[in-house]
């Protein structure tokens, strides 16, 4: 994507990786794009996120969490649970890139 409103690639500890960005249009969310590299349940955890994330605001992205993404997904075998934590951590971590403040991290 040219000129993300944020950005990050992350490898998770399985060695996958999810690569996120958005684009912001004032205050929601426009596009977000994903790309992933690892197991088909990191794959459908990424494009649930993205799906999620572009009808809302940041703050709104913001509060997406893993277990949202695994009930959105009608549930996740334990060992595919990564997938949804490293889509929700890098989420996370787009929207404090583009809209630093937004998420109290910290208190996660």
């Amino acid at each position: 994507m040219d000129k993300p409103g944020g950005y990050r690639l992350v490898l998770g500890s399985c060695a996958d990786v999810m690569e996120i960005s958005v684009r912001l249009r004032g205050k929601r969310i426009e596009r977000p794009d994903l790309m992933t590299g690892g197991c088909g349940a990191m794959a459908a955890c990424g494009d649930f996120l993205t799906k999620a994330a572009r009808v809302g605001s940041p703050a709104e992205a913001a509060a997406i969490e893993a277990e949202d993404v695994v009930i959105a997904l009608d549930g996740c075998p334990a060992e595919h649970v990564h997938g949804a934590t490293l889509a929700a951590g890098t989420l996370h971590q787009v929207i404090d890139d583009c809209c630093p403040g937004v998420g109290d991290w910290a208190s996660r």
